[in-house]
This record gives structure tokens, C-alpha cells and sequence, in this order.
């Protein structure tokens, strides 16, 4: 495991193309500094790779969490959201469902290879909701395999009662502003 912080904050995308350029080894995540697991979770999506190649990413079920510790919501894997035998259009389809979730396979565990091509042979946007975007593209390349027990959890950013921007509260650079 290999830890990068940057000096600055290069945004999403940016960051994306650095830490993807530099991974070497034959799985890749990416990591949201706000976001905590299982200690199993890693394990658990290794194991799910390893016995099922003809999967690309592997994601388990999620707790969302309020700053304040609170809960918010949850994802489970299971039944319909078990995308685990659904076909590529299926998961495209699927992806671009508001709140379907799957998203967050973008924090999934993915063979890094297959990765790597999908993202540097075609442009990522930067533009609002990139991630559903990789996500359905990322669909039609591989098969996404579901873990159903929650290992990993998310902190939900609130919202701005005058704004619909997030409300990002940590200063995590310098020159970051509330």
C-alpha cells in the first residue's frame, strides 16, 4: 500500500490521473480521506477478485454517515442491488440512477490494468457527476462484483440550507476556504 498526499489540492480528476500514473501493483483503489472500513474490507474484495476473474471491480454494501457522527443511510448489495450477475447495459442503465449507489464503485477495489486503459484511453471529465460517468463506462468493459456486508463506510457531506453546493467542511490545503 502506497500512501500520496499532494501539496496542493489538484481536484478530483487531476488527482485521479497522478496516483493512477504512479499505482504499479495488480489492484488499485482509490481512498476518500473521509471514508473508513472493516479491517476485513480490503480482504474481502481481494478474495472476491481472485476467485472470479472475469471481474474487473469489486465493491461491498455501505454505511453513509453524517459529520456529527449520525447515521444517514445505507446501501446494501443484496436482492435488486446486487448487480453481481447483471449484464454491462444492465449496470450502465443502472449507474445513471439517481442514488442507485453504484457510483460508489468508483472507491471500489479494481484490477489495476483494466483500470489504467479505461481511464487513459479516453479523457475523464472533469464536469459534475465524472464519477457516475467512469462508473457506466467502466460497465461495459467489466463485470462489477458485489460484497453484500457493509465494510465500508462514507461521510455524508450536509448541503447548505441556501445553496446546492456541498458544504466541505474540513481545510484540508492551504488557501482552502469553508
Amino acid at each position: 500500500i502506497k500512501y500520496i498526499r499532494q501539496k496542493e489540492n489538484l481536484g478530483f480528476v487531476k488527482n485521479v490521473y497522478y496516483v493512477l500514473g504512479k499505482a504499479k501493483g495488480e489492484y488499485f483503489m482509490w481512498i476518500a480521506d473521509d471514508d473508513w472500513w472493516e479491517p476485513r474490507y480490503i480482504e474481502a474484495l481481494v478474495v472476491a477478485l481472485d476467485k472470479n476473474l472475469q471481474y474487473g471491480v469489486a465493491q461491498s454494501s455501505f454505511k453513509r454517515i453524517l459529520p456529527g457522527g449520525e447515521f444517514h443511510s445505507e446501501m446494501f448489495f443484496e436482492g435488486e442491488k446486487n448487480i453481481t450477475l447483471d449484464s454491462h447495459f444492465s449496470v450502465y442503465e443502472k449507474s445513471f440512477v439517481n442514488d442507485s449507489g453504484l457510483n460508489h464503485f468508483i472507491y471500489g477495489l479494481f484490477r489495476r490494468a483494466l483500470l489504467y486503459r479505461a481511464v487513459f484511453e479516453r479523457p475523464l471529465t472533469t464536469e459534475q457527476s465524472w464519477d457516475k460517468i467512469l462508473v457506466s463506462e467502466f460497465a461495459f468493459a467489466t463485470k462489477f462484483y458485489c460484497v453484500p456486508e457493509i465494510l465500508r463506510f462514507s461521510e455524508q457531506r450536509r448541503k447548505l440550507p441556501h445553496s446546492t453546493k456541498t458544504h466541505y467542511h474540513p481545510i484540508r490545503y492551504p488557501g482552502d476556504k469553508l
